[in-house]
């Protein structure tokens, strides 16, 4: 595997342990819970994983993206980081990634663009 994919890797199963070990620290994490308490406190921490992950990969994937203008095919000039609340498929994430203006149509870009954007105050 890659050195990049093994950091992240490392990175993750770090995150997982932290709240695996969270889940279980909490009381209300006991034999006597129901299968529907159990489910709960599972799901709650697969979705914070699967956040996580998301958030991760979004990152990490800013070298990966393309600096062409989607709309007119013009130099993207990048005009510094911002943050924006992403709803993806695995629910909302919030991600840090470089925003870029098209030099030739002034067209906006926070890429990757395949999530839905919603708007929060102050990102």
């Amino acid at each position: 595997m890659p050195p990049e994919k093994e950091d992240l890797k490392a990175k993750l199963l770090a995150q997982a342990e932290i709240a695996i070990e969270a889940m279980l620290k909490d009381p209300k994490v006991n034999p006597q819970m129901s299968l529907s308490e159990m489910e709960q406190a599972v799901g709650v921490v697969s979705t914070n994983l699967e956040r996580q992950m998301m958030q991760e990969l979004v990152a990490r994937s800013q070298a990966e993206s393309v600096k062409v203008c989607a709309r007119c095919g013009g130099k993207l000039r990048n005009k510094g980081k911002r943050r924006k609340i992403v709803e993806s498929v695995r629910g909302e994430i919030e991600v840090e990634r470089s925003y870029y203006t098209c030099v030739e149509c002034g067209t906006s870009s926070f890429p990757p663009r395949s999530a839905t954007w919603l708007k929060r105050d102050g990102l």
